[in-house]
């Protein structure tokens, strides 16, 4: 299915299952069962009459060129329902056929003396230049030399070319160029290309310097339309947007093209031709024997041997592609040749390059490894293993095994396509092997492990030393090959041993870029410079053109996608994609390219918004999207029957948009973007609206991160959309290991280098409620130590259980107010970087575990009061107070000490995380689903066991004395009992219910706090978190008000402070 018969019969060409080929690269055009060869990409659907492929800019030109075909199979043309408005579009001007009945489309196109409504035409009789009236253009009727009237028979016979045939003979269907012309020879029947020429010069040269006749600028220009017209998607009848004056681009810097000077060699090719095969693939030496007598000889390369290197080697031919998640890392690939079955892992065969993602992402290595003997022996085992390092800090990536199959084959080809990934290569608890010198490590693409030998060892289970340095001190030595040593060198150095440094000077690369040697092993190989993301060129000493973009009245996504469009009149634009990251408050972007353009669209949310639209080049731009420059979905402004239609047949309809919506600017249909002119003409051009973004590498992200990238194979950009308390580039870090904290509350509140008064209101008031609840709970703390400090008060074990709750809540006040300024200070510029840190840590490690466990000491110790009553109550007159008091002490510090192991494990894991992208600061773990299921069962656990015990001893303790006072007074009935101890102990039930309430809030923030950066239930999250201090802030409202002893007890002090202060008074006076 390639157009020419191969068989007899032509059976290659009616072949009717063509399409069951599963031939990716075939073609198959619409409505058909037809696939055709690749040789026909481009004419395959033309052939049948279907074109597949119809370019926007041949709607309505007023030239009928291709037809298509509906789902319905009915046929139309690029013509079909074009109206008379529509004549003069950007598409139809000056392509030498007249679209509008008057010719307006071709005014002002040559320079000629005919004014608009005329054609400018050769008389064929006496060859002067007349104005042809627009009634007899397009009539059917030659008019003119060459038929510059009925222009619309060659258009449709000859297709566009570089210089297309538009001179067509006279009652004939033959069109010639302009070099057919006055050239002596009558290609022509009548001869009319010829007659003109005896008494006027013809000459269709380009030069400025000459000045073309009247005849020859008719005729000339018939040809020259393509030079003049708009073939490709233009801008140039839109307005620019936005306004700027300065800063146009000088071209030559982005479109650079080496200059290689080819000097006059002087080249005997007589003697090449007899040596050029004389050693096949090898190279042929002159060896000198006597004075006057050479002899040659041939140096095969490895792959081939003999003396006339006319035999093959038996080899493994590797191709070789990969993809890195760090996009600026540059690594060590280390491909070797093993046998599994030999128990030393001797390496038979290596090859070793340097893989630089940012240039050679795209790239597929072709390397091949020689079998150690001629021929090879069939009883071994032999696989591939692949070691990768990063080369920066000699990393060890990963390594990756591959046996080899069908041995028995001459050359074994294997395709391996990696992923290498920064995660840090854990050792592998499930590995049975020893490794003296060494780790035990899995292979990244299968269950197989393997000793992983420290430098300067080697053997199966790395006990064989190395006794000589045979790689540099910083260097990585691998292993052995034929007494030639496998060494992983720095960046900085190169060589079999690491013991070359680049001759090259330090500052080689420019504007800060990494200087790489060049990869010896690489034929014509040079240094190469890895720009920052600002910059390019061979040594980085170009600067890319800029892009702000400031979203305004908008809401902030997690991330926008830039479409960069570079036009040209001899090409398709080009089209470049580039993702950026938004932070909370960031609502600018900028985006570097290295490709200066005219246009650039902003997809944010799902919706499209012009950004740029320039008809020159700038290096900087800076622009402002909003709601109304959005490219509106067509879905919106075209009823669904339209919509349904094949892509071309919607393409008028985009016309009438723009003549009816005269405010209209752009818009965009699943299969175009569109503009609209400052003629109210459609301009569109081909555009993937439903574009995705998600990354080939399925595991990049952690968590069920969601990851986009804006390249398939080489993204500049990578980003991870994490779920809601993850953090970091890959989503790694959880931050709710210890429950909800302020962090997630108020981290995406807290403005950075913000003075307290212009925060946001919600960080005012907690910042107000924080210093109320601390004055108040400091007050309450230090009257409830007093009270309980009194020996009278510690007769029992419950004042020592309060004595230390006092304490506690007086500690919990302290660490309360630290860790609100501590998080405010964390988002303010007023200390140096390392006081920063501090102070991060500070909060992180220390501050909210600590606070975390004294709220639960806290709560225990009320459960130990509770408890201890009930033992009281039940003992009656017999309970021991001193051995209470004995137990208290104990329980108290099994407590504290139980509390404290409970956290180390997540206090161990805590470390602060720093988003530079959203520029806030989290305190989290590595994430585990263990982690997880651990801390929330230790949140249900402090929260569900001391209210429940708290109820039960206060049921217990009315149920209890109710039974005793019935037992005395049974003249009552235990209904009325239980009421008048119900009424007696409510104080034990009103506790609990209070604290239910106070707590209850931030037990439920606990699970539904999704670290948000904004949410309708952030005054919620406030209130329970500061609802659960309340305890700890009013205790001696709690317990020593509503207990007659503590409460006289209170009294006591507050009378004995009474005194103290009259004495003092008295002795004052007598003074």
């Amino acid at each position: 299915m390639d157009g020419i018969q191969d068989c007899f019969h032509a059976d290659d060409e009616t072949y009717r299952n063509s399409c069951q080929l599963s031939h990716q690269y075939r073609v198959r055009c619409h409505n058909t069962d037809t696939c055709w060869s690749p040789i026909l990409k481009e004419d395959a659907c033309s052939m049948t009459g279907r074109d597949d492929n119809i370019p926007f800019q041949r709607f309505c030109n007023g030239i009928n060129q291709s037809i298509y075909y509906d789902n319905f199979g009915q046929d139309y043309n690029d013509e079909f329902e074009c109206k008379e408005w529509l004549c003069n579009n950007i598409y139809a001007r000056c392509d030498g056929f007249w679209a509008c009945a008057d010719g307006r489309d071709e005014d002002k196109c040559s320079r000629t003396k005919c004014h608009l409504g005329t054609h400018a035409c050769v008389d064929p009789l006496n060859f002067t230049v007349i104005c042809l009236p627009h009634t007899r253009v397009n009539d059917g009727n030659d008019d003119c030399l060459g038929a510059s009237d009925e222009q619309h028979e060659c258009q449709r016979i000859y297709p566009p070319s570089e210089v297309p045939e538009r001179f067509r003979c006279f009652r004939d269907t033959k069109c010639l160029v302009p070099s057919e012309l006055c050239n002596n020879n009558n290609d022509c029947s009548l001869h009319d290309d010829e007659k003109f020429c005896k008494t006027h010069q013809f000459n269709c040269t380009n030069d400025s310097t000459y000045n073309r006749s009247e005849i020859e600028e008719v005729l000339c220009g018939l040809s020259e339309q393509k030079n003049r017209r708009r073939q490709y998607f233009s801008v140039h009848t839109s307005s620019n947007y936005p306004s700027l004056e300065n800063g146009v681009v000088d071209e030559s810097l982005y479109w650079l093209t080496e200059q290689h000077s080819i000097g006059n060699v002087n080249i005997h090719h007589s003697d090449i031709n007899i040596w050029l095969w004389y050693c096949n693939r090898g190279l042929t030496v002159n060896t000198w024997i006597t004075s006057n007598s050479f002899d040659k000889i041939c140096m095969c390369p490895p792959s081939y041997y003999g003396h006339l290197c006319q035999y093959q080697n038996q080899r493994i031919s590797l191709t070789l592609h990969m993809s890195s998640v760090d996009r600026h890392a540059t690594y060590a690939i280390i491909i070797m040749l093993i046998d599994d079955n030999d128990e030393q892992q001797e390496i038979n065969a290596y090859d070793q390059f340097v893989y630089i993602t940012k240039e050679s992402c795209s790239t597929k290595f072709d390397r091949y490894l020689l079998f150690p003997t001629r021929p090879k022996d069939l009883s071994k085992n032999y696989s591939i293993r692949i070691d990768a390092f990063e080369k920066n800090r000699i990393t060890y990536v990963g390594s990756w095994h591959f046996p080899i199959t069908f041995l028995f084959l001459p050359v074994n080809r294997v395709a391996i396509s990696l992923i290498l990934s920064n995660h840090i290569i854990q050792t592998s608890s499930n590995c049975l092997m020893t490794c003296n010198n060494g780790t035990c490590v899995k292979y990244l693409n299968k269950e197989k492990y393997f000793c992983r030998c420290h430098s300067q060892w080697t053997g199966i289970q790395c006990n064989i030393p190395i006794n000589r340095q045979m790689c540099s001190h910083d260097s990585f030595y691998l292993g052995l090959v034929n007494n030639q040593s496998i060494c992983v060198c720095p960046l900085h150095k190169f060589g079999s041993q690491c013991m070359f440094t680049s001759a090259y000077p330090a500052n080689i690369c420019q504007n800060n870029g990494q200087y790489i040697p060049a990869d010896v092993t690489t034929p014509d190989s040079s240094y190469t410079c890895v720009c920052p993301d600002q910059f390019f060129g061979i040594n980085c000493q170009y600067a890319k053109v800029n892009l702000d973009v400031s979203l305004i009245d908008m809401h902030i996504p997690s991330y926008i996608a830039a479409y960069f469009f570079t036009l040209s009149n001899k090409s398709d634009p080009l089209q470049a994609i580039i993702l950026r990251k938004l932070t909370l408050f960031q609502d600018t972007a900028t985006f570097h390219i290295s490709v200066p353009f005219h246009m650039a669209i902003i997809q944010s949310s799902n919706k499209y918004y012009l950004a740029v639209l320039q008809q020159s080049l700038y290096t900087n731009i800076s622009t402002v999207i909003r709601p109304s420059q959005e490219c509106i979905p067509a879905e919106q402004l075209l009823n669904s029957t339209v919509m349904k239609m094949v892509q071309y047949r919607r393409i008028i309809f985009f016309h009438i948009l723009c003549h009816t919506h005269t405010d209209l600017m752009c818009f965009i249909d699943p299969a175009y973007l569109c503009l609209c002119t400052n003629d109210h003409h459609a301009n569109c051009m081909e555009f993937k609206r439903d574009r995705n973004f998600q990354c080939s590498l399925t595991k990049h992200c952690a968590n069920g991160a969601q990851c986009v990238q804006d390249h398939p194979i080489c993204p500049s950009t990578r980003i991870c959309i994490c779920p809601a308390c993850f953090f970091g580039d890959e989503c790694q870090f959880y931050a709710k290991a210890l429950g909800s904290t302020l962090d997630e509350i108020l981290g995406y509140e807290l403005k950075r280098n913000t003075i307290l008064s212009k925060q946001p209101i919600t960080v005012i008031v907690s910042a107000t409620i924080t210093m109320i609840i601390f004055l108040t709970g400091i007050i309450n703390c230090i009257l409830s130590i007093i009270v309980f400090a009194r020996q009278t008060s510690q007769k029992v074990g419950c004042g020592i259980y309060l004595l230390t709750a006092s304490i506690t809540s007086l500690a919990i006040m302290i660490l309360f107010t630290l860790k609100f300024w501590l998080l405010f200070l964390s988002y303010q510029s007023i200390l140096e970087q390392r006081g920063l840190q501090n102070i991060l840590l500070l909060n992180c490690r220390v501050v909210e575990p600590l606070l975390k466990i004294m709220l639960y000491i806290d709560k225990w110790l009320h459960t130990c009061v509770a408890i201890e009553r009930i033992i009281s109550v039940q003992h009656g007159v017999s309970f021991d107070k001193q051995k209470s008091v004995k137990i208290a002490k104990y329980v108290i510090i099994m407590v504290i000490l139980l509390n404290f192991a409970a956290y180390v494990p997540q206090i161990i894991e805590l470390h602060v995380f720093t988003d530079k992208t959203e520029e806030r600061n989290w305190c989290v773990i590595t994430y585990s689903s263990i982690i997880q299921i651990y801390s929330f069962t230790l949140i249900i656990f402090h929260y569900a066991a001391p209210l429940i015990i708290n109820f039960i001893s206060a049921i217990t303790i009315i149920i209890i004395t109710t039974r005793q006072r019935t037992a005395c007074q049974k003249k009552l009935s235990f209904k009325k009992h239980l009421v008048a101890k119900i009424k007696q102990y409510k104080h034990l039930l009103i506790s609990p219910m209070i604290i239910i309430i106070l707590t209850l809030p931030h037990l439920i923030i606990s699970f539904i706090l999704q670290c948000n950066k904004s949410t309708h239930l952030l005054w919620f999250y406030l209130l329970g978190y500061f609802l659960s201090f309340i305890p700890s802030t009013f205790l001696f409202l709690i317990f020593v008000l509503p207990s007659p002893i503590y409460n006289k007890e209170f009294k006591h002090v507050i009378s004995y402070i009474r005194r103290r202060i009259h004495i003092m008074r008295l002795n004052a006076s007598a003074l």
